[in-house]
């Protein structure tokens, strides 16, 4: 399993424990939006509760929902995809 497979796992368990009332998205599907299961409330909570989760996983001190990321030409929270592959992005840079 490559580091993303094992971060879209998490993100995946982390979904499911934190927004028990939302349905969970296919992995390329919008998170919010026209489309996504989340208001902008519940994705600044489930951005904070990914950080946890992958902060405690890996051993690592990443932030999630920084500058950078809400920069970018795609928002990296787009999907539960992009958002794994975002995470990997910050572990790499963190080791």
């Amino acid at each position: 399993m490559t580091e993303t497979e094992a971060l879209l796992t998490l993100l995946r368990e982390t979904f499911r424990e934190a927004l028990p009332h939302r349905k969970l998205p296919a992995d390329d599907a919008p998170l919010f939006g026209d489309g996504g299961p989340l208001d902008s409330m519940d994705l600044v909570n489930f951005a904070a509760d990914v950080e946890d989760a992958v902060n405690a996983r890996f051993g690592a001190d990443v932030v999630v929902a920084d500058a950078r990321a809400l920069s970018r030409s795609r928002s990296p929270f787009r999907s539960l995809r992009a958002l794994a592959e975002w995470c990997a992005e910050l572990l790499d840079a963190a080791a």
